[in-house]
């Protein structure tokens, strides 16, 4: 049956049978998943055969990484939820979700609405036990469920990595079968591999789950040793008849026809006195001079076409050495495969080890036994439907155990969605060859043609440019289908100084025949400079985006995205970003964190640690770097016996503390008492130092607990510092920030990610194949050439090629508004006699250059033939660059002076609510604190939630009252939200309240009595002249005024009570506070500053509850709870911070004239619009304002 290519309506897309998605980037894949999964949760799967509604644990979804399962967990989880409640409100606040309502309308075609509420109840409360899973998570846990019916073991542990056991046994392989043989022998070898772990590089193909053919296998059986003595011999053989014949071949030559331009006099006797040096060395190896090719039979005939040509037996014999393979590589490289992976399999099962590989080889291979057919309708009734996610990045022994499963049973379904356009995985085992051969057998094949990601601009430049030659992905199998725009990206646009900037921009070096050391250095400065531009432009307001309803976003750091292809290509760009002071985060940083400096200064320092008398140890420890002492300092240590003893018994107080405390008590105490967070961090690189630091301090008291000795963890981390080879999640270094920074991320890593803003500064770049690892092009069977022929070598770099577009495709298509890319005529290597440049081997230039070969002047005739609406050409200034690079260079490199005293480092940031938690607890404990202890306090202090309130099962009918409100924490957060969110000059939206009911957990039925409150709060008159809340302007209301109020001085409990008792009433009816002296800086939040009558007023919301009916909220009542609550210093310090704001803002500020005074709303008192219930008012005294304000 032929394939059949349609477009998809996911809501009449036929679930059953076996059909290929093919979604384009940006389309939307996982949304189709999503609405895919709800019509199988709902029975809307239009198939009488799974018509019925499965539950969360029948619908299998198997996609790459653990990542993305656990996006897709959380996606279905918020879509069942949301379904219940459309649902559950006829479509009511969805009406924007079309996919919600016309998965509706079907349930209301069918009368099952009622129904449906029900299975979305029970697919939420058995959410855990959904059934997404990673191929080899999936096949382990059919493994294991299906253990005698698959011939399993009941336990094995699947081993993370198996490179330790691959390197263990490539060193068996090497001792066993090398170390025997003689000298001659393993210096070859050595020449090949200089040891086990460059064997085990070599070989790692064969150790995967596809395993190469290998084309050049010897024709005959023969060993190792006959191999080397037969082609030491052929060599012999050609040293001796050279030695002999040599004094014949200069005359011949000379008599002969040959190219004299080439085979003159003064070369000729250059060639003959190098091979004669050679002939004359003993033979141990195979090295042949290069002269040697002069003389070869061919090479002469070449070089005579003209007429005699010059012959002897010598050049024929050496014309049959040079087609010899002097390699013993097909001998080996077999030998070891076979043999290493019998000791991995055999380590493996001894230990009880399975990889991830051999879940996969297990599970396949019980597919295919005589019981096939039981165990594949065992998992076809566990799972009737499967979704196979990502499909792409597939091998032929994933399509097979899917197959087999599925394959012929009527009552299943098994949808694969992917894209091969983003196949970008082969380095993991994917292969685009198998999709090819596996898309040929799926006979129902869809598409999907909208663009929801990208403008307008960006999805009409992606089409233009890989639609500008024929087969853009090479392989004909790949097709490019050109996409829609969303309608709804339109009008969206980055605008940077008041011009519209282009969806692609191509920075483009003229320099001709540039070399890649002056390529990545030119466009890394260019990126930098440009990032520079948007960023200053974002704070200038002159830089912004424009959405879909014309609201303007200025560009920020972290909406700018530079992909890279590699660890070396971030750190470029970091560097530039750095020149400017621009701060990024590398996001795809896999290094292990022993592999740094910071691991191995560690241990140095541990190693000081537990012998502080061995000054050699203590010397190295004082030379680590993350000390940040010089040479002089550690001279001091050498000859100044005062400060050698004390920095002895400082390492013994951390010796102590290690004992007592722990690893990581120790490594905070020597972190603090040597400054090295604020060595580290006044470095460009300090922020990745420092959490390195932090992640090996962590990791060293995690396995601290299996250890009985100090001496036991140093031996560890030295280990791990040796094996820092070995990849293990937690050992991964950490992202050092997630500040608002310029993103750096590796194309491979941003898949399946979206960015405002993409940068491909080495879009130009690219790296030819080396190894001759390619597939057939007939069968797609996986091929090697051991030695490398440039028709297999070709082959091997078409592959790399063709992934590298994929590459490129994907890297294009993560931008959202705007994607700038570098090119160059790049010329690898060495310059080239030939004028034409190397950019037609990456796949930018490919597409550029439409598959043709060019010189400098084609590719700009190339780049100018594509500019238009959409794609803008700039040429690169190289000017600018130089002269910053020159203004650095001479400016003056100061230092700080070093300061030699110890310095109290009790400055901390502090708000109200630790100052009024410090007060409370000292008053129970009556006892002063440090303010260590102080912050230990605050972060531990008891939010007061009276009861775990069921909000969704309360009865509406018992809240009668603003009174009967629930009570607590949420509650809380619920009203000051809502205060904060709310326009005060308009009744309140009721779809609007439902919603933030819904989302805080209460019902939707208390829509209206919330509105009608909220009226009454905005309306009440808060005096006597007018004044309430729904009379202010828009402009004039400031809601979450955040401020800083720095302490210059220590601040002294004492000194505040006596301030605040001598001029605040409500002050005189407190208790003393209590605290440590503190400095640092007083941060907090206003949660409504307005300007009223040219007045500025302060008001904060309360929704403490002080009992059941109004009479607990008369003025009396609310001055106790804020004199329990110390609500007065709150106002106290909040206005302090106002006046400073004021009196730098305003001209001739008063604060007599300027300030109005504090109101404080008790929500939960403001019930009747005519009532005074729940208000305060009170307007500190200027006198007080000008004391107070000396305190800080």
């Amino acid at each position: 049956m032929q394939t059949i290519l349609q477009l998809l309506n996911i809501f009449s897309f036929p679930i059953k049978g076996k059909r290929l998605i093919e979604a384009s980037a940006g389309t939307g894949k996982t949304y189709i998943i999503e609405v895919l999964y709800l019509r199988l949760l709902l029975g809307l799967s239009i198939d009488d055969n799974i018509s019925k509604p499965l539950s969360v644990e029948k619908i299998l979804i198997v996609t790459f990484t653990e990542s993305a399962t656990i996006e897709l967990r959380r996606r279905i989880r918020q879509r069942i939820r949301e379904m219940y409640f459309v649902c559950l409100n006829n479509g009511v606040g969805f009406e924007d979700k079309q996919e919600y309502l016309v998965l509706l309308n079907k349930l209301l075609q069918q009368h099952r609405t009622e129904s449906a509420i029900n299975l979305l109840i029970i697919a939420n409360r058995s959410i855990d036990e959904i059934s997404i899973y990673t191929i080899h998570s999936f096949c382990q846990r059919i493994l294991t469920f299906y253990a005698f019916e698959t011939q399993s073991l009941f336990e094995q542990t699947i081993i993370q990595n198996e490179y330790l056991i691959q390197k263990q046994a490539a060193a068996d392989f090497w001792r066993l079968n090398f170390y025997n043989l003689n000298y001659s022998i393993t210096k070859v070898i050595q020449s090949e591999w200089s040891s086990p772990e460059d064997l085990l590089t070599e070989i790692h193909p064969f150790l995967q789950s596809e395993i190469p053919l290998i084309i050049n296998l010897p024709k005959d059986q023969e060993t190792l040793e006959n191999r080397h003595n037969r082609l030491i011999e052929l060599i012999k053989n050609i040293k001796s008849l050279w030695l002999i014949n040599v004094g014949d071949f200069k005359k011949i030559i000379i008599n002969s026809d040959v190219d004299k331009r080439i085979y003159n006099k003064r070369f000729l006797t250059f060639w003959l006195i190098k091979i004669n040096e050679w002939a004359k060395q003993k033979t141990e190896n195979y090295f042949l001079p290069k002269e040697l090719i002069r003389f070869s039979q061919n090479n002469l005939n070449e070089k005579s076409k003209n007429g005699i040509c010059p012959k002897h037996i010598v050049f024929q014999e050496i014309e049959k050495l040079l087609t010899e393979s002097f390699s013993i590589k097909d001998i080996v490289i077999p030998m070891a495969v076979k043999q290493i992976k019998q000791t991995i399999a055999r380590e493996k099962s001894k230990l009880r080890l399975i990889g991830f590989d051999d879940l996969l080889i297990n599970l396949n291979s019980a597919l295919n036994k005589d019981n096939k057919r039981v165990l594949a309708r065992l998992i076809n009734t566990r799972f009737p439907v499967a979704m196979i996610d990502e499909f792409q990045d597939t091998d032929l022994n994933q399509y097979q155990i899917f197959n087999q499963i599925y394959q012929g049973f009527s009552n299943t379904a098994l949808l694969f969605i992917g894209d091969p356009k983003q196949a970008i995985y082969s380095f993991r085992g994917a292969n685009i060859f198998a999709y090819i051969s596996v898309k040929k057998h799926i006979n129902y094949f869809y598409t999907l043609d909208t663009n929801y990601r990208s403008t307008k601009g960006l999805v009409e430049a992606i089409n233009y440019i890989f639609s500008r030659c024929e087969d853009p992905f090479i392989f004909k199998e790949i097709k490019f289908y050109p996409t829609n725009f969303a309608q709804k990206n339109m009008d969206k646009k980055l605008i940077h100084n008041g011009k519209e900037v282009k969806a692609f921009i191509f920075w483009y070096s003229d320099i001709e025949m540039i070399s890649v050391f002056e390529y990545e250095y030119i466009i890394s400065t260019q990126c930098a400079d440009k990032i520079l531009e948007y960023l200053l432009g974002g704070l200038n307001g002159t830089t912004y985006f424009l959405d879909d309803k014309n609201q303007r976003s200025v560009v920020v750091a972290s909406d700018i995205t530079v992909l890279v292809r590699s660890h070396r290509e971030a750190k470029l760009i970091r560097n530039a970003l750095n020149k400017v002071n621009i701060s990024s985060v590398f996001q795809s940083n896999q290094e292990n964190v022993f592999s740094t400096q910071e691991a191995k200064d560690l241990l140095w320092i541990l190693q000081a640690i537990i012998n502080p008398k061995n000054k050699y140890l203590l010397r190295t420890a004082l030379a680590s770097s993350i000390l940040g002492l010089n040479i002089k300092d550690i001279e001091y240590f050498n000859h100044d016996e005062s400060i050698s003893n004390r920095l002895i018994n400082e390492f013994f107080n951390y010796n102590f503390i290690w004992t007592k405390y722990g690893v990581l008590s120790m490594l905070r105490t020597l972190i603090h008492k040597r400054r090295i967070a604020e060595i580290l961090l006044s470095n460009i690189d300090g922020e990745r130092r420092m959490t390195n630091i932090i992640h090996i301090s962590e990791l060293l008291q995690e396995n601290s607990l299996e250890f009985y000795s100090k001496n036991a963890l140093i031996r560890w981390l030295s280990r791990q510092i040796i094996n820092s080879d070995k990849q293990l999640n937690n050992q991964q270094i950490r992202l050092e920030s997630d500040k608002n920074l310029v993103q750096i991320n590796t194309i491979h890593k941003s898949k399946g990610l979206e960015y405002k803003i993409v940068w491909l500064p080495f879009a130009s770049n690219f790296l030819c194949q080396t190894k001759s690892l390619y597939h057939d092009r007939k069968n797609f069977s996986l091929k090697i050439d051991l030695f490398n022929s440039e028709k297999t070598l070709s082959l091997a770099d078409e592959e790399r090629l063709a992934e590298d577009l994929r590459l490129l495709y994907v890297a294009l298509t993560r931008a959202m508004y705007h994607c700038s890319i570098g090119v160059a005529p790049l010329v690898k290597n060495n310059r080239k006699k030939s004028s034409n440049t190397d950019i037609h081997l990456s796949a930018l230039g490919y597409l550029l250059q439409k598959k043709q070969i060019g010189d400098s002047l084609f590719l700009k005739k190339m780049l100018e033939e594509i500019s238009n609406e959409n794609i803008e050409i700039i040429l690169i200034n190289l000017l600018n660059f130089k002269k910053r690079f020159i203004e650095k260079k001479n400016k003056k490199i100061l230092l700080a002076r070093k300061s030699f005293r110890d310095l109290d480092d009790n400055w901390k940031i502090i708000s109200f609510s630790n100052l009024k938690d410090i007060d409370i607890n000292l008053k129970k404990n009556n006892q002063r604190i440090s303010l260590t202890q102080f912050f230990d306090l605050s972060l531990n202090c008891n939010i007061n939630n009276k009861q775990n309130f069921d909000f969704l099962s309360q009865n509406v009918k018992t809240i009668q009252t603003i009174h009967q409100f629930p009570v607590g924490n949420i509650p809380g957060i619920f009203l000051h939200h809502l205060m904060e969110k709310i326009d005060f000059s308009t009744k309140t939206s009721l779809k609007w309240l439902k919603k933030r009911l819904v989302f805080y957990g209460f019902n939707e039925k208390l829509a209206n009595f919330i509105q009608e409150w909220l009226y009454i709060i905005v309306n009440i008159r808060l005096n006597n002249n007018g004044l309430c809340l729904s009379v202010l302007k828009k402009q004039d209301i400031f809601n979450e005024l955040e401020f800083y109020l720095p302490i210059k001085k220590f601040l002294k409990s004492k000194d505040i009570n006596n301030i605040i008792n001598k001029y605040d009433p409500l002050s005189q009816q407190c208790n003393p506070l209590i605290f440590k002296n503190i400095y640092g800086i007083l941060k907090g939040f206003i949660d409504l500053v307005f300007f009223w009558n040219n007045k500025f007023y302060l008001l904060d919301y309360k929704s403490n509850y002080l009992g059941e009916d109004s009479s607990f909220y008369i003025l009396t009542s609310i001055k106790k709870s804020m004199i329990n609550h110390r609500y007065d210093l709150q106002y106290q310090l909040y206005t302090i911070a106002i006046h400073r704001y004021l009196k730098q803002k305003i001209q001739n500020y008063d604060y007599r004239i300027h300030f109005g005074g504090v109101y404080y709303l008790f929500l939960r008192g403001m019930e009747n619009i005519d009532s005074k219930n729940g208000i305060f008012f009170y307007c500190p005294s200027f006198e007080f304002i000008q004391e107070f304000d000396k305190l800080f």
